[in-house]
Parts: structure tokens; sequence; C-alpha cells
């Protein structure tokens, strides 16, 4: 009798598909496990219930992908909505393909792809993928298809003011991704909060947010006081690192003459260190 693998070999040979051409497998509703780092965090109820409609009549179109996890449970890489739907309809079962990917980067260019993240929750996922996996913004940049001024750009927004972060979520379909970058780069908290205020009530765009902005840095005497505050915290900056290098124990010309390498962790943080000068210095 021909075993399951066997008879897998010969269905790809037969019908030409790869061994590793993803299968689609229907699993139990109650075996699925949300991914707990879901870039994703609001959830609609009236457009899970559109789609719960649209699944009824038209099926689901696009399984989910799901990673398996122990004691027979799969978790969701990608598809929560589809999920959370037919939980609406009561459905048993799924259809899902099953990956062995990198769950948070599945979930995050699956939401991307579908613009599906509020600007907070890009953030935030980005901040998550950053610490996890000690990615600089260029590498970041790469997988998520985005610039390394987008990836600063995008992060910024997560210093914005407590007040702002907080409130955010009752009003993230009010406010733009460019309005909260805007914010995250004037340097006035009061002035933060009065502008947000204006945002909130849906009388101020982007345009006035910019020229606010332009204004904040053209008031006489700003730039200058900026300029020497500036001057004076990259000094100490160029101090501190000077003393630092006086005390590395490395010496470059010794790891040069014996051939030493630098292992992923070492070349990974001398890469952060690089964007951080690259970014002071305007290359």
């Amino acid at each position: 009798m021909m075993s399951k693998a066997a008879a897998q070999v010969r269905t790809d040979v037969l019908f030409g598909t790869s061994v590793d051409f993803p299968r689609v497998v229907e699993i139990d509703l109650t075996s699925v496990i949300a991914n707990p780092n879901q870039p994703r965090q609001h959830f609609d109820e009236d457009e899970l219930r559109g789609l719960a409609d649209s699944i009824e009549r038209m099926g689901l179109k696009q399984p989910i992908l799901v990673q398996q996890a122990p004691g027979g449970k799969y978790i969701i890489a990608a598809g929560e909505r589809r999920f959370r739907a037919h939980q609406l309809l009561g459905r048993q079962t799924i259809f899902a393909i099953i990956t062995d990917g990198d769950l948070d980067e599945i979930a995050l260019i699956e939401n991307l792809q579908r613009a599906d993240l509020d600007a907070m929750e890009e953030a935030k996922a980005f901040a998550h993928l950053l610490e996890r996996h000690n990615y600089t913004h260029e590498e970041l940049g790469r997988i998520v298809s985005r610039s390394q001024g987008e990836i600063a750009r995008t992060l910024a927004t997560l210093k914005l003011p407590a007040a702002i972060l907080d409130e955010y979520p009752a009003v993230r379909k009010a406010i733009t991704k460019s309005m909260l970058q805007e914010l995250a780069f004037i340097d006035d908290d009061d002035l933060r909060l009065a502008l947000w205020a204006e945002a909130k009530a849906g009388k101020l765009t982007i345009r006035g947010l910019r020229e606010t902005r332009k204004g904040t840095r053209d008031r006489p005497g700003a730039a200058a006081a900026d300029g020497s505050r500036v001057v004076e915290e990259v000094s100490k900056l160029i101090a501190s690192a000077r003393r630092s290098v006086k005390r590395t124990s490395i010496d470059i010309a010794a790891l040069k003459k014996h051939g030493s390498k630098l292992d992923d962790q070492q070349r990974a943080e001398f890469r952060k260190l690089r964007d951080l000068l690259n970014t002071l210095i305007g290359d």
C-alpha cells in the first residue's frame, strides 16, 4: 500500500506542482488562536458584519494563513477579520493555508498591503519588529517596502504626548497619518496639543499644519536658539564618542591582521551606529 508521503509525491509529479505549493486545509474554528502580536487592534463591527454577509453569499475567496502551534492549535498569521466573520456566522470550520514564515512579519505585510492599519498600529508594529529582530531602519524598510525616511517618520509618531496617543484610537478615521507625522516634528508640546484639538474638531488641514510648523521654525530667534541647542548636544555626543573609542579594547589593526570577523549581532549593532551617524552627518 502506498504511503501518504509517496502518494503526495506522485500527485506532485502527475499534476506538475511543486512540493512547496501551498495546500489548503480545513480546520476547526475552536483550534484557531489569534496572534497576540497582531498589528491591527481595531475591528469595526459593521465592517465585520459586511464581510460575514459577503462570505455567506459568495463563500470564502481567500483562505487564512496559520502557523501550527502546540496542542493541535493554529495561530493566525493573516486573516483575523475572515476568522471573526466565520465566528459571527456560527461556522464550525474555516479554510486555511499553513505557513512556517515569521508570524509578525507576515501579519504586518498582509495588513500593509490591504491598507488595514491605522497610523499608530503601523508605528507600533514597526517598533515591535525593530526590537524583536534587532533590524536597522534599512533592513526593516526592505522587508515592508518602505524607505528609511518613511520608517523614521512613522516611528516618530510614537513620541507624541500621551494625551494624543490616548485619544487617537477614538478619532483615528478623522486624523491622517501625515497629520500625526507633522505633529510629531513640532517641538512645543503646548502647541502640539492645541493643534491636536483643532484636528479633532475638523478645523485643521495638513497644509495648515505644515504652515504652522514652518512658522515655528521661522520665528525670530527660534532658529538661533534651536541651532545653539543642537550644536551643544552634538558637541556632547562627539566628546562622548571620543571617550568611548579611547576606552574600547578593540584593536582594529589586530582584527584585520588576524582575520577576526564580527558576528551577526555585532554587525547589526554597527549598522545601527552607521545609520545614526549618517543621520547626524546628513548623508
